[in-house]
Formats: structure tokens, C-alpha cells, sequence
């Protein structure tokens, strides 16, 4: 008497499922892409606002009122930084299909991110407004309230 131990596959998901689950790594890689161009806002506001020598042109004369470029890089800074945390909590949602209005909202800022921001956020509306789409999202609403 012997037993199968191999380990079992993995659910399979559904075509829209799939889907989902592509949207989802889209949104964390651009994520991740925003991490990217944070680093590059924190390091020209400091260089721009004289906290750090800028090597390249060193005769460069600073700003008449850095606290202004501070501001301004500042506040790039935490415009990016909560575009990159709705990327990541929306690709959360996805996976979950929960808070749908919250995916659509995203997809709709993504819009608004040239170059590659239009592509991520017309795929990701088109996905969303299927009626597939929307029904997974109501079954989870529905399994989560029952359960």
C-alpha cells in the first residue's frame, strides 16, 4: 500500500483569474519603477537645494530661496511615494478582488504617468470593466460577507 506524497498543483485560475494576476505584477513592477524615480527626486532635491556638492558643475550658484526647490522636490517626494504605495496596495486588491472602485481609481492615475503609465492603466480599465471582471469582484464581496 503505497501513497501518492507529491504535492499537489496549484489551483488553476480561470482566464480572467490569469488576468488579474498579470495586472497585478504590472502594478507591483511599476512599484517598483516609482522606487526607482524617487531615489532620483531625493538625490536632485538635495543636490538642488546645496545639501549636496554637485561634483558635475561645482561653480553652479545655488537657488535665491532653496526652501522653495525644497518644498517643491518635497512634495514630488510624497506624491511619488503614495503613487507607488497605491500600485503596490492595488496590486493586493487585485490578487484578493476586493475594493474595485479603489483598482478603477488607480488604473485612472496610472493614466496620467507617461510613458508607460497610459498602457498600464487603458489595459488595466479595459480588464476591470468586463463583466467577468466584475462579477469575481462581487463573489468575493459576497464570500467575504458570508464567511
Amino acid at each position: 500500500m503505497q501513497t501518492d506524497v507529491s504535492p499537489s498543483p496549484e489551483p488553476s485560475l480561470d482566464e480572467t483569474g490569469q488576468r488579474l494576476a498579470n495586472l497585478s505584477r504590472l502594478f507591483s513592477q511599476s512599484a517598483d519603477g516609482l522606487g526607482m524615480v524617487l531615489k532620483f527626486l531625493v538625490v536632485g532635491t538635495l543636490v538642488a537645494t546645496g545639501f549636496l556638492p554637485n561634483v558635475n558643475f561645482p561653480n553652479t550658484p545655488l537657488p535665491e530661496s532653496p526652501g522653495r526647490v525644497a518644498l517643491l522636490g518635497i512634495l514630488a517626494i510624497a506624491v511619488c511615494m503614495a503613487v507607488g504605495l497605491g500600485f503596490a496596495s492595488v496590486s493586493r486588491s487585485l490578487l484578493r478582488r476586493d475594493r474595485y472602485g479603489f483598482c478603477v481609481a488607480m488604473s485612472l492615475i496610472a493614466c496620467l504617468l507617461v510613458p508607460l503609465g497610459p498602457i498600464l492603466g487603458i489595459r488595466a480599465l479595459r480588464e476591470l470593466a468586463r463583466a467577468e471582471t466584475r462579477s469575481l469582484f462581487g463573489s468575493s464581496r459576497a464570500g467575504a460577507a458570508t464567511g
